[in-house]
C-alpha cells in the first residue's frame, strides 16, 4: 500500500482483502523491525534502564562521538558544516561540545533532501517516508534497518514492559485504511501478521462510535496505542453513554499528540487501565517517557536532547527541544530543532531512574475542528503531510461549518494549484459538507 498502484488495488478491494493485503504489508514490517539484533538491542536497553546516571552518560559519549565521527567521514552536508563552523570532529568529544555546530533547522533538512545521505547508501535498502507534520513542516525521512533495530529493542525495553509483539493490539494511527465515503463498518482492518486491529481516525461519526466500542470487546486487545485525541473520542462516548469494555486492556499507550489531562481522566475511567505517555519522532532522535515513579524522563542512552531555553510559564523553564540522533548512520541528525517545546525545573531529581525530568511536552497539541453534524475531526498532522508544497499548516475554526486552512508557503508552491490541491486533500478526510478556505501566511 505505499505506492499508487497497490493503493488503487487496496481501495477497489474487499474488506477481506484489504485485510490480506494489511497484514502482507504487516509481514514486511515485521521483518524489517524484528530479529537477533533487534533482540540483541532489547537485551541492552534492559540492562541501561539499571545504569546510574555516570554508565549512561559515558554509553552516550561514545555513541555520539562514533556518530560525529561517521558524519565527518562519510556524509559531504556535514563535513561542509564541520568546516563552515571551523570544527573537527575531534573538536565535539561530548554532548557539551555539541552547542559549537549551528543548529540544524526543518527547512535545511527539506532542501538538502536526499544530499544528507552518506556516501555509499543505497536508498533502496531504506525505509523511506514522510512525517506527519505534526509541528507544521512534513519532511521526508530515511531509515535503515539497522536503526530500525535498535529503535524496536528500545521499545520493548522501555516502553513495553510485561508485553509481547505477538499481543493483541488496537492502534488509532493516521493510516488510511477505509474508504473516505464509507458510511457502514467496519471502519477498521486487521493486520493478522501483528495481530493489530487498525482503526480509522476519520470516521468517528456520532453515529458510527458504537460500532468502534463492539470492534474493541470483540477484539480483546492487550493494549491501545496511537493518538490520544480519537482514543478518547470513543471513551467519552462510551463514558456519556453508560456503556463499559467487556475487556480492559493492560495499558493505553499514547503517542504523537500531546495527552491533554482530560484525555488521560476519562481514557483511564472508562477502559480501567492506566494511561502512558512517551514522546518521541519519526526521526528517531529522541525520547522522554513516563516511567512507573510517575515522571516524565528524558531516556539519555536514546538520543542527545538539548533544552535550549526560551522563557518561563507557571515558574517552569520553557525549552526548544533540539536532537542529535545516536543509531542512524545512514542519515545522520546533529542538533535538529524538531519544532517542539517542553517545560521543565532544572532541580527536579528522580531517584528511581536516571535522565532528566520534563513536566510536559508542549505543542502537537491535538485539538479537533468539527464538522456541520457535530463530528469531531482530530489529527489534522496526517492530512498536512499529504498538502504539497508547504512549510507550515494551521487550521483555524471559528464558526461551525467552516474552517481556515492557513499555510506558510515553501519555495514551489503555487495558487490556485495547491491550493486546490490542500482542499482536495481535506475533502479525502471530511467530506463535501465543510467550508474549507484557504490563506497564506508568512513563515513564523
Amino acid at each position: 500500500m505505499d505506492n499508487r498502484w497497490t493503493r488503487a488495488v487496496y481501495e477497489h478491494a474487499p474488506v477481506v482483502v484489504q485485510n490480506a493485503m494489511a497484514s502482507l504489508y504487516g509481514l514486511v514490517k515485521l521483518r524489517g523491525r524484528y530479529g537477533a539484533e533487534q533482540r540483541r538491542w532489547r537485551d541492552h536497553f534492559e540492562r541501561a534502564a539499571r545504569w546510574s546516571d555516570d554508565e549512561v552518560r559515558a554509553w552516550r559519549r561514545e555513541r555520539l562521538r562514533h556518530t560525529i565521527r561517521s558524519a565527518w567521514e562519510r556524509v559531504p552536508f556535514w563535513r561542509d558544516r564541520f568546516r563552515g563552523a571551523g570544527l573537527h570532529p575531534d573538536d565535539v568529544r561530548d554532548v557539551e561540545d555539541l552547542p559549537r555546530l549551528p543548529v540544524l533547522e526543518k527547512d535545511e533538512i527539506a532542501r538538502a533532501g536526499r544530499a544528507m545521505l552518506a556516501d555509499g547508501t543505497d536508498v533502496r535498502r531504506l525505509l523511506v517516508h514522510p512525517t506527519s507534520g505534526s509541528t507544521g513542516t512534513p519532511l521526508t525521512l530515511y531509515t535503515p534497518e539497522e536503526t530500525l533495530h535498535a529503535v524496536y529493542g528500545f521499545v520493548w525495553a522501555r516502553l513495553r514492559p510485561g508485553l509481547s509483539f505477538r499481543d493483541p493490539y488496537a492502534s488509532f494511527t493516521g493510516l488510511e485504511i477505509v474508504r473516505p465515503g464509507a458510511d457502514r463498518p467496519p471502519f477498521w482492518r486487521d493486520n493478522w501478521a501483528a495481530n493489530q486491529r487498525m482503526f480509522s481516525v476519520f470516521h468517528l461519526r456520532e453515529e458510527h462510535l458504537a460500532a468502534y466500542a463492539r470492534a474493541l470487546d470483540e477484539q480483546r486487545p492487550a493494549y491501545l496505542e496511537g493518538y490520544p485525541p480519537p482514543i478518547w473520542v470513543i471513551a467519552d462516548w462510551m463514558e456519556r453513554h453508560g456503556v463499559a469494555p467487556a475487556h480492559a486492556p493492560r495499558a493505553v499507550f499514547s503517542t504523537s499528540e500531546v495527552l491533554q489531562p482530560h484525555y488521560r481522566r476519562t481514557i483511564e475511567h472508562v477502559f480501567r487501565t492506566r494511561v502512558w505517555d512517551q514522546y518521541s519522532q519519526g526521526e528517531f532522535c529522541a525520547s522522554v517517557t513516563e516511567y512507573p515513579c510517575g515522571h516524565m524522563h528524558v531516556d539519555e542512552d536514546y538520543g542527545v536532547l538539548e533544552l535550549l531555553p526560551v522563557g518561563e510559564e507557571d515558574g517552569l523553564t520553557v525549552a526548544d527541544m533540539v536532537c542529535t540522533s545516536l543509531y542512524n548512520d545512514a542519515w545522520p541528525l546533529l542538533r535538529y530543532r524538531v519544532g517542539d517545546r517542553c517545560a521543565y525545573d532544572p532541580a527536579d531529581r528522580c531517584s528511581e531512574r536516571p535522565g532528566r525530568v520534563i513536566r510536559r511536552i508542549i505543542g502537537r497539541t491535538g485539538e479537533s475542528f468539527r464538522l456541520p453534524d457535530g463530528t469531531r475531526v482530530t489529527n489534522v498532522s496526517v492530512i498536512a503531510k499529504r498538502c504539497p508544497n508547504i512549510r507550515y499548516l494551521q487550521v483555524i475554526q471559528e464558526r461551525a461549518g467552516e474552517i481556515e486552512v492557513r499555510v506558510v508557503p515553501d519555495a514551489g508552491f503555487e495558487a490556485p494549484r495547491d491550493a486546490d490541491a490542500i482542499v482536495a486533500q481535506f475533502r479525502r478526510k471530511v467530506g463535501p459538507d465543510l467550508a474549507i478556505r484557504v490563506t497564506t501566511a508568512d513563515a513564523p
